[in-house]
């Protein structure tokens, strides 16, 4: 017993194997890059702000490169106290 249409379903994949070429035009997408793109970034960056050479005052204190806060603000100030770079010691 035969069901209407499966001639062609069961068709359709042994056509398929008859093409030697299959090409695929797909494309990651732009998010996708993205994140590979700001993780090569960071990467570069956070080898060379481990490695410099010259006297980092703040590299000994941090370790990582990026922010842990999300305001610039809150993160400069914390970065001068734990320097020692306060209106108090150039008074």
């Amino acid at each position: 017993m035969e069901i209407k249409g499966n001639e062609a379903v069961d068709e359709a994949p042994k056509n398929a194997t008859k093409f030697p070429i299959i090409s695929l035009n797909i494309h990651p997408p732009a998010s996708d890059i993205a994140q590979l793109l700001v993780r090569l970034i960071f990467k570069n960056w956070s080898s060379s702000w481990k490695n410099q050479i010259h006297d980092n005052k703040l590299l000994k204190i941090k370790k990582e490169p990026l922010p842990q806060r999300k305001k610039r603000y809150e993160e400069m100030k914390i970065a001068r106290l734990r320097i020692g770079h306060t209106r108090i010691t150039y008074s």
